[in-house]
Order: C-alpha cells, then sequence, then structure tokens
C-alpha cells in the first residue's frame, strides 16, 4: 500500500517556475498553403485542384452517373 506522503509527492511534486523567454530581435514568419496531391504526386493548391476537378468531369461524365445526369439536363431545371 502507497503511503499518504508518496502519493501527495507524485501529486505536487516541486517543479521550477516556468520562464517566457523573448527575442525582440528576431521576427517569426508563419504561412501555409493546402495542398492535394494526386496519385501521380503531383501537389496541387486548392485552385489547381478544382481545374482538374472539372477536367476530369469533363472527360469523364460517363463514369459518375449524377455529373452525367447533371451534365445532360435543361439549364431550365436547376432552378426548380
Amino acid at each position: 500500500m502507497q503511503s499518504e506522503a508518496f502519493l501527495d509527492l507524485c501529486e505536487n511534486y516541486p517543479r521550477p517556475k516556468k520562464k517566457f523567454l523573448r527575442a525582440d530581435t528576431a521576427e517569426d514568419y508563419v504561412s501555409s498553403r493546402i495542398i492535394f496531391r494526386t496519385e501521380d504526386g503531383r501537389e496541387l493548391g486548392p485552385e489547381d485542384y478544382l481545374q482538374e476537378f472539372e477536367r476530369f468531369v469533363k472527360e469523364n461524365p460517363e463514369h459518375i452517373e449524377a455529373l452525367e445526369i447533371l451534365l445532360n439536363c435543361p439549364k431550365a431545371l436547376y432552378f426548380i
């Protein structure tokens, strides 16, 4: 059985005070870009991805029944 003193030490272990150092002369620059990787390893940004998807849809409508229906549907039906 554990002693009360040992359990107290485990929970309330004396730790050094946290220090936050600030470098006044350093300047950080953070940037990010969403990237989609294709099966052949190319990296596409969001705009590139949408262009590739548009190309795929136009070249392969018969493979995706829902897209084929949309592409062959009269535009007047879009606003029902």
